[in-house]
């Protein structure tokens, strides 16, 4: 909603990655020293990442070794991590694969995911009586 009130729908829909762009246009002129907020904005951008990706990845890591019932997760962490780069590093083989994924591909698999499968764990846990603490 930023980019779009502040760039337009047209240019918005434009650019690749639309706050990025937008990053650039900031100028601050009372902080001199700070001439380039892109890479500071990049800085704050990595980084959150980052933490998305390890907070993801503890808690795969996590429900997996408890799925197992292992009594500790640490053994299954370099497996998991190997197999989480061996993903990412075949999964699309340009910017195109990624948009065209994005597009006909991840909606579906987001709607079968969050709503269907989360409606079939909730059934199940009614019909077993579950109640919450």
């Amino acid at each position: 909603m930023w980019c779009v009130g502040i760039a337009g729908a047209t240019e918005t829909a434009s650019c690749l990655f639309p706050t990025f762009s937008l990053a650039r246009l900031i100028k601050i002129t009372s902080l001199p020293i700070i001439e380039r907020q892109d890479a500071l904005f990049m800085v704050f951008w990595v980084a959150a990442m980052l933490l998305k990706i390890t907070a993801f990845f503890f808690a795969g890591v996590l429900c997996l070794s408890q799925w197992c019932n292992l009594m500790d997760f640490r053994p299954i962490i370099i497996p998991s991590m190997i197999l989480l780069m061996a993903l990412a590093r075949y999964n699309w083989k340009s910017i195109v694969d990624l948009f065209k994924f994005s597009e006909e591909v991840f909606p579906l698999s987001t709607l079968s995911i969050n709503f269907f499968l989360t409606l079939i764990l909730l059934l199940v846990a009614h019909l077993k009586g579950f109640k919450p603490r």
